[in-house]
């Protein structure tokens, strides 16, 4: 098996155990402040809340970065590859393309 194919059996395994524990956590957490919310008096607003982020957009924008920090590394690395090709080229074994079985 391919280093490619093992890497993302295993990506996808990780993957999903982390999904579970993130799905068990928000479903506890919101029983948690559902039953403490409740229980809360009503507070009192402060007075710099209205120029403070809303969580989710704060949640939006730091990922929304995350991903265009990581699209750039992509972009980086391969171009990096690439570069390195003409060295890379003489030393690895050529790659083995796979024949696709003509269409009936």
């Amino acid at each position: 098996m391919a280093y490619t194919a093992i890497a993302e059996k295993a990506a996808d395994r990780v993957l999903t155990g982390v999904k579970q524990a993130q799905d068990m956590t928000v479903s506890a957490v919101s029983t948690v402040t559902g039953l403490v919310g409740g229980m809360l008096p009503e507070l009192p607003t402060l007075p710099f809340a209205a120029k403070l982020p809303q969580p989710e957009a704060v949640v939006k924008t730091g990922f929304g970065i995350a991903e265009n920090v990581l699209k750039t590394n992509k972009q980086y690395a391969l171009g990096l590859v690439q570069a390195f090709e003409p060295i890379t080229g003489k030393v690895l074994p050529a790659r083995k393309t796979r024949k696709t079985p003509a269409a009936k």
